[in-house]
């Protein structure tokens, strides 16, 4: 491979951007568990279902949906290009208006049946009823942040998509703070859609210095709505059925005690959080990469597989760091960052913590299943093929359904729950990995390559890791929460750096060695 198809620099843009933003997302999370400790639950059963809906009017279907098309029609006319982006603009209000008024509706009757478990409890069903209606307001947000994105990518800028995020995330760590002693827990709900608006106005600065020119205009007849509806509507059915995954979880989790839906969201947003940086970052910048190559079948091969390798490469390392040391990163982020400022964990008992803990164990290699399946879907999107991505977000479906279900036949509680996560995770990227092979038979080749990649990257991680266990040693007995700070950090940045220098001897680093990815 000589030539390079990795985006390094819009790739590290937003990987830090993406990074900021989950550190940050991360102590917004902290915030809550501080202030409510269980009592976060109606809070995180009522966002699962804000979540879903963001999922299919928001980043995932609008940007992929969006961004093929506005290229094509960037390049041959700018002010054509603009008209297509104003135009979905202008329906997408609509549109989210109509949800709007139709969720406040349908909100009770949404939480009976999907989250039977509360309805035993008055007071935490009409709260999840509140706080939904409360952050349905988000919607018409996140959908103009998406398109939003959309435009600035297509002109290859990535600033502001990755950072606005940052801005959303201060607001909910502030607003609550101020808040909560008058507002209880719709403080969190009033955050998100204070946060969605910011980060819509900050995305919106950038939007306007390249440029854009926003019309008064609305067509549902042009070519180019139809061809974006049509490209939409099954890419919006992917992200459904990812959905019905969140509202499953949800669904199985309202049985379990108090506190359970706390622990799993808390261990899914630790997992979720490299996945930003690594998955989500480094696919929307390779992202272009396929549309611009995708009708050479060998070039889109090579781009594939670099790409493969370089998520290897970001992913396997901390991977291997939360299944051997996963205690480290639960207690810097939900212990000692609180016990640092205030003194104590607040609401969040020793029991959670636990709980958190043994979840993201389990969990820890789910970084990598999760990652490379945001690549596989980019890869048929840019391919104009979105019934592939469909089928994979099926696979995990039923997957994690029937786990879900078994786990709770045989009394398995939150434990099953996230086992059953873990083996749908790597089942649809078995499944995702022979889809790419079918289709690109080039890729066959490269599969050796890969696989002595994966092979280096895994010893060598795991070996570092364990070098470190003397550090280790020290971080279990270190009482104070500044120095377990430090101490965990510098455990985790010493094992990256480790890794990091002796891939580059090695000539094995994607990054230093991107145009000769072979050993």
């Amino acid at each position: 491979m000589k030539k390079s198809y990795i985006p390094l620099k819009n790739t590290l843009i937003s990987s830090f951007g993406t990074f900021l933003s989950r550190v940050t997302g991360i102590i917004k999370f902290n915030v809550v568990n501080y202030l409510f400790g269980a009592g976060a639950d109606t809070f995180y059963s009522a966002n699962a279902n804000i979540l879903a809906l963001r999922k299919v009017l928001g980043e995932g279907p609008l940007v992929n949906s969006f961004l093929p098309i506005f290229s094509k029609e960037k390049n041959k006319d700018s002010i054509e290009a603009d008209r297509f982006a104003s135009n979905v603009i202008n329906q997408l209000l609509i549109i989210s208006i109509i949800v709007i008024v139709i969720g406040i509706i349908v909100t009770p009757w949404w939480t009976k049946t999907f989250l039977p478990g509360f309805n035993n409890d008055p007071q935490a069903f009409h709260e999840i009823v509140a706080l939904t209606s409360i952050m349905l307001f988000s919607t018409v947000f996140f959908s103009f942040f998406s398109i939003i994105m959309g435009i600035l990518n297509a002109h290859e800028r990535f600033v502001s998509s990755s950072n606005a995020p940052i801005l959303s995330n201060i607001v909910f760590i502030i607003f609550p703070i101020l808040t909560y002693k008058q507002l209880g827990v719709m403080s969190l709900a009033w955050a998100i859609v204070l946060g969605s608006f910011a980060q819509c106005i900050a995305e919106g600065i950038e939007l306007y210095m390249i440029g854009f020119r926003y019309h008064f205009y609305l067509n549902f007849k042009s070519d180019n709505i139809k061809s974006f509806w049509k490209l939409f509507f099954p890419t919006a059915l992917n992200y459904l059925a990812q959905s019905g995954i969140s509202i499953g979880l949800g669904y199985f989790a309202s049985f379990l005690p108090r506190g359970s839906m706390t622990y799993l969201r808390n261990a899914n947003t630790i997992m979720i959080a490299p996945v930003g940086f690594i998955g989500v970052a480094i696919s929307g910048a390779i992202f272009p990469v396929f549309a611009k190559v995708k009708n050479n079948k060998e070039e889109l091969a090579e781009a594939w597989t670099q790409g493969l390798i370089f998520f290897l490469f970001a992913s396997i390392p901390i991977a291997a760091f939360f299944l051997i040391y996963p205690d480290v990163m639960v207690n810097m982020i939900f212990r000692d960052i609180s016990r640092f400022f205030s003194g104590s964990t607040g609401q969040f008992t020793p029991e959670l913590l636990h709980a958190t803990i043994t979840a993201v164990k389990i969990l820890s290699t789910i970084i990598i299943p999760w990652s490379l399946n945001i690549m596989v879907g980019k890869l048929f999107y840019s391919l104009e093929k979105p019934m592939f991505p469909l089928f994979l977000i099926g696979v995990n479906f039923v997957v994690n359904m029937l786990g879900y279900h078994f786990s709770r036949v045989f009394g398995w509680g939150g434990t099953g729950l996230v086992y059953a996560d873990l083996i749908a995770g790597w089942l649809t990227l078995i499944t995702s990995l022979i889809l790419v092979m079918l289709y690109l038979p080039q890729t066959k080749r490269h599969n050796f390559t890969c696989f002595k990649y994966a092979f280096h990257f895994s010893f060598l991680s795991i070996l570092f890791w364990l070098l470190c266990t003397p550090l280790y040693n020290w971080y279990l007995v270190i009482d104070s929460p500044l120095f377990s700070l430090i101490l965990g950090a510098s455990i985790f940045v010493l094992g990256i750096g480790l890794f990091g220098i002796l891939t580059h001897f090695l000539k094995i680093n994607p990054i230093t060695n991107r145009k000769n990815l072979t050993l």
